[in-house]
């Protein structure tokens, strides 16, 4: 229990110590919620999701997400993901008025479903510890929306290494407005 309280202590200090390092700037500049759908390919990993994004920087944010994993499933296993989640840097690399290109870098975890004697499944939280590397785009369609598209890779170290493609859309929407 001690590895996932500190791992949860970890992501909550990366997530909330960059929006109050300024004092003087202490909300960040744009903060942004978006509802997406995503999947990892070769697998039946599909799901809902939601994003929440804050400015940390000109260039950078600080991003987390947790996917719902389990809303195709009809049967209820065990070892069956059910939230797969994640926290990342978000860089810009290249942006005009309305569209941008980034890179993201950050870890995932996830809860999945185990068997517990007398024959019940309980949750498992796996800490994010996985690498996720990505690129993607996001392009305003008005001054509270923007469409956003993600395409990462899930590093499996272990067993002589996987790498495993993840991909995402959605829709964002600022808590301010973007500029335009």
């Amino acid at each position: 229990m001690r590895p996932i309280a500190y791992s949860a202590r970890l992501v909550l200090l990366l997530v909330i110590w960059p929006m109050t390092a300024h004092a003087q700037d202490s909300a960040p500049k744009n903060v942004e919620v978006s509802a997406a759908v995503s999947g990892v390919m070769g697998t039946d990993l599909a799901g809902l999701g939601v994003r929440v994004g804050a400015r940390t920087g000109r260039r950078t944010s600080i991003e987390g997400g947790l996917d719902w994993t389990d809303a195709l499933h009809s049967r209820h296993l065990p070892d069956q993901i059910v939230w797969f989640y994640f926290w990342q840097m978000k860089h810009n690399v290249w942006n005009d008025e309305r569209t941008t290109v980034f890179a993201t870098y950050g870890t995932s975890g996830w809860i999945e479903r185990q068997s517990v004697p007398p024959g019940r499944l309980e949750p498992f939280v796996v800490p994010p510890f996985l690498p996720l590397v990505g690129v993607g785009t996001q392009h305003v369609i008005a001054s509270r929306m923007a469409i956003r598209f993600d395409a990462q890779f899930m590093i499996w170290p272990f067993e002589g290494g996987t790498v495993f493609p993840r991909a995402g859309a959605g829709v964002t929407v600022p808590i301010r407005r973007y500029k335009r």
